[in-house]
């Protein structure tokens, strides 16, 4: 794999999926560009409505699992868009369209981490991408409906979740112990981590040094 491909192949992504309107309840098309870029990378994937899932290759039952988790659809373009919300404009090393940032980015970032790592048959946890439907509405049919599918995740792995930026209070409750993280692929700037809600006054650490020392060995 070329240094720059994990980044070109997100960028490559993000733009159709830009282009691609996915609204909460109507994400069929970004499920189908999603599925279709991991069969580009020869990852099997799976699908329960709209929300599309993988595991890693030498995926293990006996290890710990982490998931990777965003979400792929946006609201409604308000009227204040200066430019056409579906054609994804890049401007000053930016890159505008709906969705790019809320939370194409964060989706696209976790897809290339999961594609770098899945036939490494050394790691020490499973990891799992989960890229979910109807966070923008807080909808049943998205993470939702994910975690209640016995075929997704089984209940031994349900306590060792990493999970990208929309696992909010509701499958927290369910999932119980999380570890959230938000960082930067491309800059590897920490955004935030944290083993707990942040109003609850968890404890935060390095993104970046959290995720090497605990998947590579």
């Amino acid at each position: 794999m070329r240094t720059d491909e994990p980044y070109t192949d997100a960028l490559r992504l993000l733009k159709r999926l830009i282009a691609t309107p996915s609204f909460s309840k109507e994400e069929d098309k970004t499920a189908d560009l999603i599925e279709n870029f991991l069969h580009e990378k020869n990852i099997e994937s799976a699908r329960l409505l709209n929300n599309v899932w993988a595991k890693n290759k030498f995926f293990d039952k006996e290890k710990p699992t982490i998931v990777l988790n965003s979400h792929h659809d946006t609201v409604r373009p308000n009227k204040a868009y200066t430019v056409d919300p579906f054609l994804p404009l890049e401007k000053d090393g930016k890159l505008f369209g709906l969705g790019s940032n809320d939370a194409g980015g964060s989706l696209v970032s976790l897809i290339a981490a999961f594609v770098y790592f899945y036939d490494r048959p050394d790691l020490k946890y499973n990891l799992v991408l989960a890229a979910t439907a109807e966070e923008e509405i807080s909808g049943t049919n998205g993470i939702e409906a994910l975690l209640d599918d016995p075929q997704f995740i089984s209940p031994e792995h349900s306590s060792s979740h990493l999970a990208g930026r929309i696992l909010r209070a509701a499958p927290m409750s369910k999932t119980r112990r999380l570890l959230l993280v938000g960082a930067s692929l491309k800059t590897g700037r920490t955004l935030e981590v944290s083993n707990c809600p942040p109003e609850s006054g968890g404890q935060r650490y390095s993104a970046a040094s959290a995720i090497t020392r605990g998947v590579v060995p």
